[in-house]
């Protein structure tokens, strides 16, 4: 993917909508956050879940990052799961346990 071009089209189209510079500034941190991590990403992956793969690394980034003596707003949505794991998930799989739990 070139990397200028997928920057520089989306704020294009921003500027067009009078969006504000810090949108579009937002919308580029994350534009080239995804594209660089899609360039980590092996390219036998199928398309379909590497958008899944992005968000599940990113979420298991600032759930590490999250401080056990702070309330955290994912302890309260995800409730004693969260809690029970101490906040922190080590695998994808445990990501998606805390972030998705099965519905009894």
């Amino acid at each position: 993917m070139n990397l200028p071009n997928a920057i520089e089209r989306p704020r294009d189209v921003l500027r067009r909508q009078h969006n504000a510079l810090f949108t579009e500034d937002s919308y580029v941190y994350w534009l080239r956050h995804y594209v660089t991590a899609l360039n980590t990403m092996p390219s036998s992956l199928p398309s379909e879940q590497k958008p899944e793969n992005f968000l599940l690394e990113t979420t298991m980034g600032y759930l590490h990052a999250e401080s056990l003596s702070v309330q955290s707003p994912l302890e309260s949505i995800l409730g004693g799961n969260f809690q029970a794991n101490g906040g922190q998930a080590k695998t994808q799989a445990a990501a998606r346990a805390l972030l998705f739990p099965k519905s009894a």
